[in-house]
């Protein structure tokens, strides 16, 4: 609730624009999703089951 109401002014007072923000969560995502592809998981102790599902 806070960060909604103040995020605007909490990132400008780091100097943080939203599209800089934007872009830096985006290469973010990117990174994750890399090592997920490579790794099968994430390498900083995050396990993937083999395990699949679709639940409805």
């Amino acid at each position: 609730m806070i960060f909604a109401a103040l995020g605007t002014q909490i990132l400008s007072v780091f100097g943080i624009t939203i599209s800089s923000f934007m872009i830096e969560g985006g290469i973010l995502l990117f990174v994750v999703s890399i090592e997920l592809l490579t790794f099968g998981g994430l390498r900083f102790g995050g396990t993937v089951s083999d395990d699949s599902g679709v639940f409805h």
